[in-house]
Protein backbone atom coordinates (compact mmCIF):
# COMPACT_ATOMS: atom_id res chain seq x y z
CA UNK A 1 0.00 0.00 0.00
CA UNK A 2 1.48 3.56 -0.95
CA UNK A 3 0.68 6.19 1.96
CA UNK A 4 -0.09 9.63 1.48
CA UNK A 5 2.16 10.27 4.79
CA UNK A 6 3.85 8.38 6.90
CA UNK A 7 4.57 9.17 11.02
CA UNK A 8 7.13 7.92 13.08
CA UNK A 9 6.66 7.15 16.42
CA UNK A 10 9.49 7.51 19.14
CA UNK A 11 9.26 3.85 20.76
CA UNK A 12 9.31 4.62 24.12
CA UNK A 13 9.85 0.39 25.15
CA UNK A 14 13.25 0.12 23.91
CA UNK A 15 14.59 1.19 27.92
CA UNK A 16 12.40 -2.03 29.36
CA UNK A 17 13.28 -4.36 26.70
CA UNK A 18 17.20 -2.99 27.39
CA UNK A 19 16.73 -3.90 30.61
CA UNK A 20 14.74 -7.06 30.29
CA UNK A 21 17.25 -8.56 28.04
CA UNK A 22 20.12 -7.23 30.25
CA UNK A 23 19.07 -9.20 33.52
CA UNK A 24 18.23 -12.07 31.70
CA UNK A 25 21.84 -12.64 29.87
CA UNK A 26 23.71 -11.91 33.04
CA UNK A 27 21.77 -14.20 35.35
CA UNK A 28 22.01 -16.70 32.95
CA UNK A 29 25.62 -15.84 32.96
CA UNK A 30 25.92 -16.46 36.61
CA UNK A 31 24.18 -19.71 36.33
CA UNK A 32 27.05 -20.73 33.51
CA UNK A 33 29.78 -19.56 35.83
CA UNK A 34 28.23 -21.66 39.01
CA UNK A 35 28.12 -25.13 36.65
CA UNK A 36 31.41 -24.09 35.49
CA UNK A 37 32.69 -24.05 38.87
CA UNK A 38 30.48 -27.39 39.64
CA UNK A 39 32.09 -29.28 37.17
CA UNK A 40 35.53 -28.76 37.45
CA UNK A 41 38.72 -27.72 34.49
CA UNK A 42 37.44 -30.86 32.61
CA UNK A 43 35.22 -28.61 30.58
CA UNK A 44 35.14 -25.08 29.73
CA UNK A 45 32.41 -24.57 27.95
CA UNK A 46 30.34 -22.79 30.47
CA UNK A 47 33.49 -20.32 31.29
CA UNK A 48 33.76 -19.04 27.86
CA UNK A 49 30.01 -18.72 27.73
CA UNK A 50 30.12 -16.42 30.74
CA UNK A 51 33.05 -14.34 29.04
CA UNK A 52 31.58 -14.02 25.53
CA UNK A 53 28.32 -12.67 27.58
CA UNK A 54 29.58 -10.26 30.12
CA UNK A 55 32.05 -8.94 27.56
CA UNK A 56 28.81 -7.95 25.17
CA UNK A 57 27.28 -6.73 27.94
CA UNK A 58 30.10 -4.57 28.88
CA UNK A 59 30.36 -3.46 25.30
CA UNK A 60 27.12 -2.70 24.86
CA UNK A 61 26.91 -0.66 27.83
CA UNK A 62 29.75 1.07 26.60
CA UNK A 63 28.28 1.80 23.24
CA UNK A 64 25.28 3.12 24.38
CA UNK A 65 26.84 5.60 27.00
CA UNK A 66 29.88 6.31 24.54
CA UNK A 67 28.45 6.46 21.21
CA UNK A 68 24.32 6.82 21.93
CA UNK A 69 23.83 4.08 19.38
CA UNK A 70 20.65 1.53 19.92
CA UNK A 71 22.09 -1.66 20.90
CA UNK A 72 20.65 -5.10 20.38
CA UNK A 73 21.01 -8.00 22.71
CA UNK A 74 20.29 -10.81 20.37
CA UNK A 75 23.70 -12.57 19.77
CA UNK A 76 23.97 -12.65 23.81
CA UNK A 77 20.52 -14.11 24.13
CA UNK A 78 21.10 -16.72 21.44
CA UNK A 79 24.56 -18.13 23.37
CA UNK A 80 22.52 -18.04 26.34
CA UNK A 81 19.60 -20.00 24.82
CA UNK A 82 22.17 -22.24 22.92
CA UNK A 83 24.27 -22.79 26.42
CA UNK A 84 21.23 -23.55 28.53
CA UNK A 85 20.55 -26.49 25.97
CA UNK A 86 23.61 -28.02 27.07
CA UNK A 87 22.93 -27.24 30.96
CA UNK A 88 22.05 -30.35 33.46
CA UNK A 89 19.05 -28.49 34.38
CA UNK A 90 16.10 -26.22 33.16
CA UNK A 91 17.26 -26.51 28.85
CA UNK A 92 13.56 -25.21 28.50
CA UNK A 93 15.18 -21.45 29.07
CA UNK A 94 16.63 -22.10 25.90
CA UNK A 95 13.22 -21.68 24.13
CA UNK A 96 12.59 -18.18 25.24
CA UNK A 97 15.31 -16.53 24.85
CA UNK A 98 16.11 -17.63 21.42
CA UNK A 99 12.55 -16.22 20.96
CA UNK A 100 13.39 -13.30 22.70
CA UNK A 101 16.31 -12.60 20.43
CA UNK A 102 14.35 -13.05 17.28
CA UNK A 103 11.73 -10.24 18.40
CA UNK A 104 13.88 -7.75 19.65
CA UNK A 105 15.44 -5.56 16.43
CA UNK A 106 11.59 -5.70 15.62
CA UNK A 107 10.42 -4.39 19.08
CA UNK A 108 12.87 -1.48 19.14
CA UNK A 109 12.03 0.04 15.52
CA UNK A 110 10.16 3.16 15.58
CA UNK A 111 6.39 2.97 15.27
CA UNK A 112 4.85 3.73 11.67
CA UNK A 113 1.77 5.10 10.99
CA UNK A 114 0.63 5.34 7.31
CA UNK A 115 -1.70 7.68 6.64
CA UNK A 116 -4.23 7.39 3.14
CA UNK A 117 -7.05 9.00 1.51
CA UNK A 118 -9.06 6.63 3.03
CA UNK A 119 -7.68 5.09 6.66
CA UNK A 120 -4.77 5.53 8.71
CA UNK A 121 -2.96 2.12 9.29
CA UNK A 122 -0.61 1.23 12.24
CA UNK A 123 2.32 -0.84 10.75
CA UNK A 124 2.65 -3.14 13.40
CA UNK A 125 3.71 -6.86 13.22
CA UNK A 126 -0.47 -7.58 13.02
CA UNK A 127 -1.80 -4.10 11.17
CA UNK A 128 -4.63 -2.14 12.25
CA UNK A 129 -6.44 0.10 10.05
CA UNK A 130 -9.39 2.98 10.94
CA UNK A 131 -11.39 4.64 8.85
CA UNK A 132 -11.50 8.38 8.82
CA UNK A 133 -15.15 8.27 10.33
CA UNK A 134 -13.68 6.60 13.27
CA UNK A 135 -11.93 9.73 14.83
CA UNK A 136 -12.62 13.25 16.19
CA UNK A 137 -9.53 14.79 15.04
CA UNK A 138 -5.96 14.03 13.52
CA UNK A 139 -3.15 16.79 14.29
CA UNK A 140 0.26 17.13 14.36
CA UNK A 141 1.71 20.12 16.27
CA UNK A 142 5.27 20.18 17.45
CA UNK A 143 6.64 16.79 16.98
CA UNK A 144 3.15 15.68 18.64
CA UNK A 145 0.36 13.47 16.90
CA UNK A 146 -3.10 13.59 18.25
CA UNK A 147 -5.29 10.90 17.36
CA UNK A 148 -8.91 11.44 18.81
CA UNK A 149 -11.07 8.49 18.13
CA UNK A 150 -14.98 9.05 18.26
CA UNK A 151 -14.97 6.24 21.44
CA UNK A 152 -13.40 8.23 23.48
CA UNK A 153 -9.49 7.35 22.80
CA UNK A 154 -6.75 9.17 22.41
CA UNK A 155 -3.72 8.41 20.85
CA UNK A 156 -0.85 10.81 21.65
CA UNK A 157 2.97 10.45 20.92
CA UNK A 158 5.96 12.13 20.22
CA UNK A 159 7.14 11.54 16.38
CA UNK A 160 10.62 11.43 15.20
CA UNK A 161 11.49 14.36 13.45
CA UNK A 162 14.25 13.24 11.90
CA UNK A 163 12.88 10.24 10.07
CA UNK A 164 9.18 11.53 9.17
CA UNK A 165 10.16 15.11 8.16
CA UNK A 166 6.45 16.44 7.27
CA UNK A 167 5.13 19.92 7.25
CA UNK A 168 2.99 20.13 10.37
CA UNK A 169 0.26 22.87 8.57
CA UNK A 170 -0.02 20.42 4.61
CA UNK A 171 -0.34 17.62 7.12
CA UNK A 172 -3.20 19.20 9.33
CA UNK A 173 -4.95 20.77 6.20
CA UNK A 174 -4.57 17.34 4.65
CA UNK A 175 -5.93 15.09 7.81
CA UNK A 176 -9.13 17.93 8.14
CA UNK A 177 -10.07 17.63 4.58
CA UNK A 178 -10.56 14.11 5.51
CA UNK A 179 -12.34 14.22 8.39
CA UNK A 180 -14.97 16.07 7.03
CA UNK A 181 -15.44 13.65 4.00
CA UNK A 182 -16.98 11.26 6.98
CA UNK A 183 -15.74 8.06 4.86
CA UNK A 184 -17.17 5.23 6.34
CA UNK A 185 -15.74 3.58 9.08
CA UNK A 186 -14.44 -0.08 9.05
CA UNK A 187 -16.27 -3.29 10.50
Amino acid sequence: MVYDYMVYINNDRSKYINTISQLLCFISACFFLAQQVKIGKQFYFYLASFCIIIAGLVWNRYIFLKKNQVVYYRRMLVLAGATWLYMPFMQWLAAPLILLSLIEKHSKLPLEIGITNDRIVFNTLIKREFYWKAFNNVLLKDGMLTLDFKNNRLFQKETVDSISGIEEKEFNDYCQRHLSNNIPELT
